[in-house]
C-alpha cells in the first residue's frame, strides 16, 4: 500500500528518472529507501530508522517520519510539510 502520493510529478517516467536506484551490490548508509523516497529527510541519509508498531504490534513501520503517536497519518494525509525533493 502506498502511503504517499507525489502530486507535483506529471508522468511516471518523470518520477522514475527523479530517483537514484542503487546497485544491489552498493552499500547504502542510513535508510535503505532514502535514495528513492520522495519525502526523505537528511536524517534518512545517515541513520537507519527503527522498526516500531504504528497502530498495533502487527502493523509496523521503519520510517523517521512515522512515530507511534502519529502512525502514518502525516504521510497518508498529505502533510504539506512533507515536500517532494528530487535529488
Amino acid at each position: 500500500m502506498c502511503l504517499y502520493t507525489v502530486y507535483s510529478i506529471q508522468t511516471t517516467d518523470e518520477l522514475f528518472h527523479s530517483f537514484h536506484l542503487p546497485s544491489p551490490t552498493e552499500v547504502i548508509s542510513g535508510c535503505p529507501f532514502h535514495a528513492r523516497c520522495p519525502i526523505a529527510i537528511d536524517r534518512c541519509r545517515t541513520e537507519v530508522p527503527r522498526l516500531l508498531g504504528v497502530t498495533s504490534p502487527e502493523h509496523q513501520s521503519a520510517c523517521h517520519l512515522v512515530t507511534a503517536e502519529n502512525g502514518a497519518s502525516r504521510i497518508s494525509q498529505g502533510d504539506p510539510n512533507l515536500v517532494y525533493h528530487p535529488s
